[in-house]
């Protein structure tokens, strides 16, 4: 009898441990998946990114993105299948959950931006036209330096397999500024370097091109003031040039159907060091056809001098004692 007991004990326990098993099982996944049968069909994330040298942002230090998605099921017929879903880097895994499974028919279209946490995001500007695999996000670059972000999205479309590949391409453009003096035996002090009449806002659209995304700007609004931070008033040291700050901007043109009139200028106000009543202010525009891009870097040199000298055709300069070369030097991304 007692052998009996223990037989019976053990079956029981050997019922209720698979009972647990087919009860978390079944809790994996959300009831509107179909995984076939085969867990090698949960979603998984590869992602990269283009390469920069100055941006704030590549593979190696994000570490969450969101990604949206719709199911296409062959019929004309569509459904959400992930909406603003976090993703976080673990390892060399990028994980989340409730986990998704590839549906067993039709395929499925991803969106994804970086910073996960976005300031510039307008939630309610963000919208995916089902039909056309086309997506649109509003976004605003900020003033405030220390809340600009690099600002990334990716998109891998029709997808029915694993690895889904995510390639985050930069959205704004990247400005540097760099200093040096003309003379090596005048130390200049930059107080202030100001962008004025900058758009701050715009729709970014993710236009559908076999299994990613063309991205394209658009509607741009708000023109703003930015100032490139500096944590102390930036003094020249030498002939060598030594960057004084950077900052993110709106991809743009100095002239185009929201800007009819070229009204953007770099304000630049300096001064000699040890020289009373030597202040200046050195005002310059870019020209007409000039353009900041997506995904490129610009690198603004400035070269402070007492002596004149000729100016190249890209520079507006409106100046008292001391003159400022200036030039300009654009670098893509994806080098």
């Amino acid at each position: 009898m007692q052998t009996n007991n223990k037989y019976r004990l053990n079956i029981g326990r050997m019922i209720f441990s698979l009972l647990i098993v087919l009860f978390f099982a079944g809790c994996s996944k959300d009831d509107n998946d179909i995984d076939n049968g085969m867990g090698e069909n949960a979603i998984a994330f590869d992602c990269s990114t283009s390469n920069l040298r100055a941006a704030k942002a590549v593979t190696d230090n994000m570490q969450y993105f969101r990604v949206s998605a719709i199911w296409e099921k062959e019929t004309g017929v569509y459904e959400s299948f992930m909406s603003n879903q976090l993703v976080e880097k673990q390892g060399d895994s990028w994980v989340y959950s409730p986990i998704r499974y590839f549906p067993g028919y039709g395929s499925v279209s991803f969106f994804a931006y970086s910073p996960a946490i976005s300031s510039g995001v307008n939630s309610d500007l963000f919208y995916i036209d089902n039909a056309t695999n086309q997506i649109t996000i509003q976004y605003d670059v900020s003033t405030n330096y220390q809340q600009q972000e690099d600002f990334m999205v990716a998109s891998s479309l029709d997808q029915k397999k694993n690895p889904v590949k995510l390639k985050f391409q930069h959205a704004l453009s990247n400005v540097v500024f760099q200093v040096c003096s003309h003379d090596p035996n005048v130390t200049f002090r930059i107080n202030e370097i100001k962008l004025v009449n900058l758009f701050s806002k715009g729709l970014i659209t993710g236009v559908a091109d076999e299994e990613t995304s063309n991205w394209l700007w658009y509607e741009r609004l708000d023109r703003k003031n930015y100032i490139v931070y500096q944590k102390y008033p930036f003094e020249t040291q030498g002939e060598d040039y030594k960057e004084v700050g950077n900052l993110m901007v709106l991809p743009q043109a100095m002239v185009f159907s929201q800007r009819p009139v070229n009204d953007f200028e770099i304000v630049v106000s300096y001064e000699i060091v040890g020289t009373p009543g030597s202040e200046a202010v050195g005002n310059y525009t870019l020209d007409d056809d000039f353009a900041f891009e997506m995904g490129k870097r610009y690198t603004f040199n400035l070269n402070l001098g007492t002596k004149p000298s000729s100016r190249s055709s890209r520079q507006t300069i409106g100046m008292t004692e001391t003159e400022i070369k200036f030039h300009v030097v654009c670098e893509s991304y994806d080098e």
